[in-house]
């Protein structure tokens, strides 16, 4: 059974896909940037999971609007998905969240720890941005002022390990076109804005009362994986390498990832 619902939120009006209501436990799904709500879908109805799945579109993706108070912080992704949880009362969820979704997940963590069953970073990361990368961000932002769909263009693709991208080409290229069809400039340099200036989440995680997952791509070309797999030695958290993947490991080895969240959800 799968429910569509639209909240007003104090900085947005969110829209948010709820599957299998009548179940639990509750799993809350946040997608990352330049994506919506329908990254997941595939995943969730392959993976048949007695769980109710609440999976919304963040602020300025999918159909969600934002208000014009909204800072695309991921404070502020955090505080609208928290408003959403307390209109469906619900108290506790495993949260998954990859990439830029990760970190709205430890900032929901950060404000209401009792709120999370579980976390999994899916190719997401605990720490702030580098130098080097605040740059790159600052980079990306100059391109997308110039031309936003020139950055569409290459974006999604650049996710994927280079040995998947011509086996998964049509779908790539069905993300770009639904990303194409809900994002502004506006929206894509905000939010870049928004990742660069986010806070360092290691300490929080250090001290931390919940489970915490990591998948990680062995050939992720955003989050390096011997770095991620050192954070998460260091946080004492549990781990997975994903041996063929890049980025979008819940695409490019879709049935290893399910096999690794049933474990992780299913046995907590």
């Amino acid at each position: 059974m799968s429910d569509l619902h639209n909240i007003d939120a104090s900085q947005a009006t969110l829209f948010f896909q709820e599957i299998n209501t009548s179940y639990s436990p509750t799993i809350l799904w946040l997608h990352g940037f330049c994506e919506d709500h329908q990254i997941f879908t595939a995943l969730i109805h392959s993976m048949q999971v007695n769980a109710r799945h609440i999976l919304p579109d963040l602020p300025g993706y999918g159909k969600s609007k934002p208000k014009e108070n909204f800072d695309f912080s991921m404070e502020s992704f955090a505080q609208c998905v928290l408003e959403m949880l307390n209109v469906l009362n619900i108290q506790q969820v495993h949260c998954i969240g990859h990439s830029m979704g990760g970190y709205i997940c430890l900032e929901l963590a950060k404000k209401y720890p009792s709120l999370i069953h579980s976390l999994t970073l899916f190719h997401s990361t605990a720490s702030a941005d580098s130098a080097q990368k605040k740059e790159n961000r600052n980079r990306t932002i100059d391109i997308v002022k110039k031309d936003l769909n020139l950055f569409l263009r290459e974006f999604h693709q650049n996710l994927f390990y280079d040995k998947n991208k011509i086996r998964f080409q049509s779908t790539i290229e069905q993300i770009r076109k639904n990303a194409a069809s809900f994002l502004t400039a506006d929206t894509v340099i905000n939010t870049l804005k928004g990742l660069r200036d986010r806070n360092d989440s290691t300490d929080f995680l250090k001290h931390r009362t919940f489970p915490l997952n990591y998948i990680i791509g062995r050939y992720d070309p955003i989050l390096p994986a011997n770095e991620i797999i050192e954070q998460a030695k260091q946080l004492k958290a549990s781990y997975t390498v994903l041996e063929d993947s890049g980025h979008m490991g819940f695409i490019e080895e879709q049935e290893n990832v399910i096999k690794l969240l049933k474990y992780f959800i299913i046995s907590l």
